[in-house]
């Protein structure tokens, strides 16, 4: 038997590096998303206090975490359109379409202020079919919070 081809019949685990780095890339999520947890605190200091966890480069997780990660949209107003990824179920979240209106930059620019709604003939102009119609159904908080990372 190889070093990965580790089966365990009570648990499933197919592969154990999998496993590994699956459960390195949850630690990598609870760093994101408690950032003053004192784990998060000791790691910056002893690395690098001035750089986020998905910028640095001592982690083999970045990757799968990045594979997963998506924005909430929630204030609008932090979520870049063509480089963040914050559209449910297209391709890496992302927007795939070429720039075709160098005027949008942030999501809050696909929003009408005064409805709190999608401006709907801007995506559907902007974005191809698929994408215009999943933004479409991003729905809005009724209070104003942050943009936030979900995996």
């Amino acid at each position: 038997m190889g070093r990965y081809e580790f089966i365990d019949e009570g648990l499933g685990f197919q592969c154990l590096s999998k496993f590994s780095l699956a459960l390195l890339a949850k630690q990598g999520w609870l760093l994101i998303c408690y950032p003053n947890s004192l784990l998060a605190r000791s790691l910056k200091a002893k690395f690098d206090p001035e750089i986020d966890f998905l910028n640095a480069s001592v982690w083999a997780t970045k990757g799968l975490l990045k594979k997963g990660l998506c924005w909430r949209i929630e204030s609008r107003n932090q979520v870049l359109v063509w480089e963040d990824a914050w559209v449910p179920s297209v391709a890496n979240f992302k927007i795939q379409t070429q720039k075709k209106n160098q005027h949008i930059r942030y999501v809050s620019d696909l929003i009408d202020q005064t409805t709190n709604g999608w401006k709907e003939g801007v995506l559907r102009t902007t974005f191809n079919e698929e994408e215009a119609e999943r933004s479409l159904f991003i729905p809005f908080p009724y209070a104003s919070q942050n943009d936030k990372l979900v995996w």
